[in-house]
């Protein structure tokens, strides 16, 4: 209904040549927890881990309290990434969900 929830501001970090990367993924999928990987390819890449680097503002809405009463810590990292292309591979684990 319009009401300020958070606004989160990030510095943008300089960007540098890129290699590949690897990350996991998981998801579900009837009923499975499955893990997948992606290659990335980024060609370009910023990263930041300095506090000063990002701010975040909460509102008043309800959503904004729930936030500030889990009393979350303060572990950031920006990535910038303008250009890359990323290959998803087949599941490499899969296990029920329950």
């Amino acid at each position: 209904d319009g009401e300020h929830i958070l606004t989160l501001s990030v510095r943008k970090p300089s960007i540098k040549a890129a290699g590949r990367s690897h990350l996991h993924s998981l998801t579900t999928r009837a009923g499975r927890i499955l893990r997948l990987e992606l290659t990335l390819s980024e060609r370009q890449m910023g990263t930041s881990r300095g506090r000063s680097d990002a701010m975040l503002q909460l509102g008043q809405h309800a959503i904004s309290q729930e936030l500030r009463e889990l009393h979350l810590g303060r572990s950031f990292s920006v990535y910038h990434v303008p250009n890359f292309q990323a290959v998803l591979s087949p599941a490499i684990e899969s296990y029920p969900a329950s």
